[in-house]
């Protein structure tokens, strides 16, 4: 069923759509996957990448909206975090090394 709705934005007619999703689908699952909600009105809202899409109940577009990331403050908090686990890590080898060499010494 081809609906033919005026609020559809330029390339999002037949075929046009499924072409744009795809290429998102394929830069939201780089980002851990795509996402979809309904919406208290009917409608659904779509989250791919950093991109999210609003349809109402009868899945017309409505609006696109990027989401703001701040890349390079959660690269610096992954960062910090890995060394966290690092040092964790080690600490949790040296304990088992000791242990090791108390229960030799009984």
């Amino acid at each position: 069923m081809m609906n033919n709705n005026k609020k559809m934005q330029p390339g999002m007619g037949p075929g046009g759509m499924m072409g744009q999703g795809m290429m998102m689908y394929g830069m939201g699952s780089m980002m851990g996957g795509s996402s979809l909600t309904t919406n208290e009105d009917g409608g659904i809202i779509v989250l791919m990448g950093n991109q999210l899409f609003k349809y109402d109940r009868d899945l017309n577009f409505l609006r696109q909206v990027e989401v703001k990331f701040d890349w390079e403050g959660w690269q610096k908090m992954m960062m910090q975090h890995q060394e966290m686990m690092m040092r964790e890590h080690e600490m949790m080898r040296d304990r088992s090394t000791m242990m090791d060499g108390q229960s030799d010494s009984k």
